[in-house]
């Protein structure tokens, strides 16, 4: 099935009810049928046709929201970057894809090679066309096992590889988010998680198949995000710690200030007292899930899971089947820590153009993420660590070596281990240990380095020089050596400083 159709459904039956709430642009979902066909109908007219890859480099709005369904009732895919991306990662992003139009803001730097169409040449158009349906209803021979979203997945080994989607793919995790997340049509849901990522226009389209409605996010992180749920009345929404750790600040009381709306967690793990001060001073309804770019939603932990095992992600949900297996894929007993391996429908089969990656990832019928957990008799699943260590920036995944390879290009580093470090607003961040040549940069002379070629949460929070990088037998980095010295030369600065 496609979107698009759902949506001409609502348009039908409920044409009066809020679709998309953009700051003071409010779209019904009569007015939403109306502007995905005109949009679908401009786009047609500039030579999209099904199978197309159509790359969309926009911030959060709701023209975002409508060109991911016009590209979608078009038959077209929707490949979508952070419009915020350094030139040389989009470069990178858009290699061996065959792209037919970027469609991005005229202070947006182009891509070499892409014609462009801007937001407003669309708009403009679509009042010149004077038609609601240019675009056929239907693309010729459309069926639900064509891709429609392009993902980045940063993968097992590093590089970024791209997962194409089908919208058979697409609608199975849309149904699967609103079994599993308690949502429903008469939702009011806040849209934080930016629609360039798979998590955030995946959860847009959640609530608008329900023909619930959508509110854009304008607010900072803290009271400003508070006041914004409240004056929008808002039911449910998705948070990375980033957001939800400054709404606990904002209330130390005992009072759920929030205590009509339901909150899902997913990027990163929390503390059980974390979790606890949420349900205290927000509300009760609060979730927390694990999944995949690549597989979406896997387990779910509600309270009570939370309460019973503080340290799972809970337990599978229905129809994904899951084990722990040792290097040789062999199963391993309940409690024994190995690589979890998934198995569902509607997972996708390999990275595109990636063999290597491919038959890493995608092993006789299962996926294999790279994580390193355990599963206990009674179903919970414990993560235990990265087998290869990704970094998790709340929820946007990227792995060291994108950034080590940026940095050993700079003439004054000789070599580099780049690693994750807890961080208490943002999950994870990077820490680089620097072994410089003959002359010592500043620090932030290699962070300014990094944000040439790198996104922003990719960059390292702390650079550390160090004499020499600790080495096993076989000349392999010891990543784990160097977290475990730097920690005890903190600890031995905080206890100099009590002293």
């Amino acid at each position: 099935m496609n979107i698009a159709d759902i949506l001409q459904q609502h348009a039908f039956e409920r044409p009066n009810h809020s679709a998309i709430e953009d700051g003071e642009r409010l779209i019904s979902y009569g007015e939403l049928a109306g502007c995905v066909n005109n949009f679908a109908a401009v786009l047609y007219d500039a030579g999209v046709r099904a199978g197309d890859v159509v790359c969309v480099m926009l911030p959060d709005s709701a023209d975002h929201i409508v060109l991911l369904y016009a590209l979608a009732k078009l038959g077209a895919i929707h490949y979508a970057l952070d419009f915020q991306m350094p030139n040389g990662e989009r470069q990178r992003a858009v290699q061996g894809i065959n792209i037919k139009l970027l469609i991005a803001r005229r202070d947006t730097a182009p891509i070499a090679g892409l014609t462009v169409l801007y937001p407003r040449q669309i708009i403009a158009r679509t009042k010149r066309l004077a038609v609601d349906a240019v675009a056929p209803e239907s693309p010729p021979q459309f069926d639900d096992s064509q891709t429609m979203t392009i993902v980045n997945s940063s993968g097992t080994t590093g590089a970024a590889k791209q997962v194409y989607l089908s919208h058979a793919q697409i609608m199975s995790r849309l149904k699967t988010d609103a079994a599993y997340r308690d949502l429903n049509q008469n939702d009011r849901f806040l849209s934080i998680v930016h629609l360039s990522f798979l998590d955030g226009s995946r959860r847009v389209m959640t609530m608008h198949r329900l023909g619930g409605s959508v509110v854009i996010n304008h607010s900072p992180p803290g009271p400003a995000l508070r006041d914004y749920i409240l004056a929008r009345k808002i039911t449910s929404t998705f948070l990375a710690p980033g957001h939800l750790l400054p709404l606990l600040n904002c209330s130390k009381d005992e009072t759920a200030m929030l205590a009509a709306l339901k909150i899902n967690v997913e990027s990163a793990p929390l503390s059980h007292r974390a979790r606890l001060a949420a349900r205290r001073q927000l509300t009760p309804h609060f979730l927390e899930t694990y999944g995949t770019v690549e597989t979406s939603l896997l387990t779910r932990a509600t309270p009570s899971d939370q309460d019973a095992e503080p340290d799972s992600v809970g337990r599978m949900i229905d129809g994904i089947e899951a084990q722990i297996v040792d290097g040789d894929a062999r199963r391993l007993a309940p409690g024994e820590v190995g690589e979890i391996r998934f198995r569902g429908q509607h997972f996708p089969t390999c990275y595109q153009g990636s063999d290597a990656a491919t038959a890493r990832a995608f092993r006789d019928g299962w996926f294999y993420p790279g994580d390193l957990a355990a599963i206990n008799s009674t179903g919970y699943v414990f993560l235990k660590g990265r087998s290869d260590d990704v970094i998790n920036n709340e929820g946007a995944k990227f792995y060291p070596v994108e950034v080590e390879n940026v940095l050993l290009e700079h003439p004054a580093v000789r070599e580099v281990a780049v690693t994750g470090w807890p961080h208490p607003r943002f999950g994870s961040v990077a820490i680089a240990f620097v072994v410089a040549t003959d002359a010592l940069p500043p620090a932030e002379k290699l962070q300014r380095y990094c944000q040439r070629y790198l996104a922003a949460y990719k960059t390292p929070q702390h650079v550390i020089f160090v004499k020499e990088l600790p080495r096993n037998r076989s000349g392999k980095i010891l990543k784990r050596q160097l977290k475990k010295d730097l920690q005890t030369k903190m600890r031995r600065q905080a206890e100099a400083r009590g002293r």
